[in-house]
C-alpha cells in the first residue's frame, strides 16, 4: 500500500484519510436509509460525528468457553467508556450473549452490565434454542434506559474483606483475615428518577478469583452512592426476586456471635455508614435502594432491570388505604410486583380488573404475580382495616 494515497491529504499518519473515509460511509448508509446507525470498530477519534455507534471492548465471546477473567477484562473496559454514551456517541458493548452452554450467573453478569451501560443493544443468541430462564435474563434487559452507570470504584477501589470459614464455625476466629481492594469496575451505581419515585440502582460484580472458594464483603460508603447516612432504606435485589429488608440491618446474633450462616443474609450493615454485601463469586448482584415511606410501597419489580421504570402512576392514596398503578409491560409477560410496607394488615390485590392472588416473601413483603394481558395492567392493592 505504500505510496497509495493522496499526499495532499494525508500526513503520513492516516487520521484525515480515517475521517474522509467515515464520512463516505456515513453518507452512504444514510441515503438508503436515515435511521441507520454505523458503528465504528477501529477509528473512533477520526470519525467522531459520523459515526453514531462507538464499539467499547473486545468481542464477549461465546458464554461458557472465554472464562471470568475474559468479562472482567471486558466490562472493565466497557466501564471506561462509560462517559461517552449519548456524548460522542450511542456506545455499543459488543454482543449480549447469554444463552448456553454458559452457566445462568454468567449470562446474569453479562446482561447486568449490557443494561447498566445503557447504550445499544446487538442480541447475539440463537433465539429459537434459548431456554426460558435465558428468555427471563434478555426481557429484562430491555430496553435499556439510554443512561449509563457510574462506576464508583473506577480509579479508588472499595475495601473487600474475607472471613474464615473455619475460624467463624468454631468461633475462634470471626475477625476479617485479610483486608484488602476489590478489583476495579466491581461497584456500578445509576439513580433513577419517574414521576412516581426516584431510588438507586447499584449493581455489584465478583469475578471469583483464587484457588479457594472465599466469601467477599464488599463495603461501599454510603457518600460514594450520595446516599444519606441518617436515613433508613428499603432494599431489594432483582435476581434473586427478594427483599432484602431495611438498611442498615439491625440483627445481631446473641452476644455479638457470627457464623458463616450469617451470609444468608446478601447484606449485613449495622453500620449507617457503610452498605455490606457478601457474595460467593463469580456472580452479580443488583440492588435496588428506596428511601424508606411510612406507607406501602413499591420495593421492587420482576419484569425489569430498572426494579420500577415500567410502572407508572404508581400512588398512595391515604384517604382510600390503597397503593395502585400500572405496569407498562407487552401482553404474554409473567412476574412480579413486591409491596412493602403492609405489616399484618388485612388487604387485597386486584390486576386487570380482577381479583389477584398474593404470595407473602421475606422480611414482611408481599408478592403480586402477573401475567400481562395487554401493554397496559393496571393494579392496585385495597387495605380493609383502618391500621396503618
Amino acid at each position: 500500500m505504500r505510496n497509495r494515497y493522496d499526499r495532499r491529504i494525508v500526513a503520513g499518519g492516516g487520521l484525515e484519510a480515517a475521517k474522509i473515509g467515515a464520512k463516505i460511509i456515513e453518507e452512504a448508509i444514510t441515503s438508503v436509509d436515515e435511521s441507520a446507525l454505523p458503528l465504528n470498530c477501529g477509528t473512533e477519534t477520526a470519525g467522531i460525528g459520523h459515526y453514531k455507534l462507538l464499539y467499547t471492548c473486545n468481542d464477549t465471546g461465546n458464554t461458557g468457553y472465554v472464562g471470568w477473567n475474559h468479562l472482567k477484562e471486558t466490562y472493565t473496559t466497557v466501564a471506561c467508556h462509560l462517559f461517552k454514551n449519548r456524548r460522542w456517541a450511542i456506545i455499543q458493548p459488543s454482543c449480549l450473549c447469554i444463552g448456553l452452554p454458559g452457566t445462568l450467573e454468567e449470562a446474569r453478569v453479562r446482561a447486568t452490565a449490557t443494561f447498566l451501560c445503557g447504550g445499544q443493544v446487538d442480541i447475539g443468541d440463537e433465539l429459537t434454542a434459548l431456554p426460558e430462564d435465558r428468555w427471563k435474563v434478555l426481557l429484562a434487559t430491555l430496553p435499556t434506559l439510554g443512561i449509563s452507570a457510574k462506576v464508583i470504584d473506577l480509579f479508588e477501589p472499595i475495601t473487600e474483606e474475607k472471613l474464615s470459614y473455619e475460624g467463624m464455625s468454631s468461633g475462634d476466629k470471626t475477625d476479617a483475615t485479610s483486608v484488602s481492594q476489590k478489583p476495579n469496575a466491581s461497584v456500578w451505581h445509576l439513580h433513577l428518577k419517574n414521576d412516581w419515585d426516584e431510588w438507586d440502582l447499584l449493581g455489584l460484580f465478583d469475578y471469583g478469583f483464587g484457588d479457594k472458594a472465599e466469601i467477599a464483603t464488599f463495603k461501599i460508603p454510603l457518600e460514594k452512592l450520595n446516599l444519606d447516612p441518617a436515613k433508613d432504606y428499603w432494599a431489594y435485589e432483582f435476581w434473586s426476586g427478594q427483599f432484602l429488608g431495611k438498611l442498615p440491618d439491625t440483627f445481631e446474633a446473641p452476644n455479638g456471635y457470627r457464623h458463616p450462616g450469617d451470609a444468608q443474609r446478601l447484606i449485613a450493615t449495622s453500620d449507617r455508614g457503610n452498605l455490606e454485601v457478601s457474595f460467593f463469586g463469580p456472580g452479580v448482584k443488583l440492588i435496588a435502594l428506596r428511601e424508606i415511606k411510612p406507607h406501602p410501597w413499591i420495593a421492587g419489580t420482576s419484569f425489569h432491570q430498572s426494579c420500577g421504570m415500567e410502572l407508572e402512576k404508581v400512588v398512595w392514596d391515604e384517604e382510600k388505604s390503597e397503593l395502585s398503578g400500572v405496569l407498562k409491560r407487552p401482553k404474554g409477560q409473567q412476574g412480579t410486583i413486591s409491596v412493602v410496607g403492609l405489616g399484618d394488615l388485612d388487604y387485597e390485590a386486584v390486576t386487570s380488573g380482577r381479583q389477584a392472588s398474593f404470595v407473602k416473601g421475606a422480611n414482611g413483603s408481599v408478592f403480586i404475580p402477573f401475567n400481562t394481558e395487554d401493554d397496559a395492567t393496571y393494579w392496585k392493592i385495597r387495605i380493609h382495616n383502618d391500621e396503618r
